[in-house]
């Protein structure tokens, strides 16, 4: 038999809320101003944000540990850059994974002038940066196979050094997949909209 567990949804009216005048972020976990202490991270996925910048808007924030950042615009787009000299323009259906160290500075930009943007930002402690970090941008289609994720990073999970793997998927009403994990000490983090 195969052995399932149970899982915790996290709802839209549960998470934290940093907002501006040009800003909303809905925090899954602890972030800024936000802090509930039935919201500590899960393992070393300690940001879940789901972010929205006005026209124009800007969002400067400050890597506090050695990170894997994932970048996911939803929609519209984002352009990225860092401190170490990285920056690109990411667009739905693209995902951008970066290595950061600690005190690396990253800030994300709506380039549109006056449509909203909303986009995912989800960290990873590791103790694995590298000294120079090199941008991942890979492009995937939820629309392409409904009901089910898609393996987005990495590609091939045996020639890969992180620690991770990020699988996205799109799913009607009560559209279900079932997912294996590679060991019993993996976690499986699932988020819904």
């Amino acid at each position: 038999m195969i052995r399932q567990s149970k899982g915790k949804m996290f709802l839209a009216d549960e998470r934290g809320l940093n907002e501006t005048e040009w800003f909303r972020g809905q925090n899954t976990f602890n972030f800024g101003r936000y802090f509930s202490e039935h919201k500590l991270p899960f393992g070393a996925l300690y940001v879940v944000n789901d972010d929205t910048l006005d026209g124009r808007g800007s969002l400067r924030t400050i890597s506090e540990e050695d990170s894997y950042v994932i970048l996911l615009p939803v929609i519209g787009a984002i352009a990225y850059k860092d401190s170490l000299g990285n920056e690109n323009l990411i667009a739905a259906g693209q995902i951008q994974v970066l290595d950061l160290a600690k005190d690396a500075i990253i800030e994300i930009t709506n380039p549109f002038k006056e449509e909203l943007v909303n986009f995912l930002q989800v960290w990873i402690r590791t103790d694995k940066v590298k000294e120079t970090a090199t941008p991942n941008l890979l492009t995937y289609d939820v629309n392409k196979y409904l009901d089910s994720l898609i393996r987005i990073f990495p590609e091939n999970s045996s020639s890969s050094s992180l620690p991770f793997a990020v699988s996205i998927g799109k799913f009607s009403g009560r559209g279900e997949t079932t997912y294996k994990l590679s060991n019993e000490n993996s976690g499986l983090f699932r988020r819904s909209f």
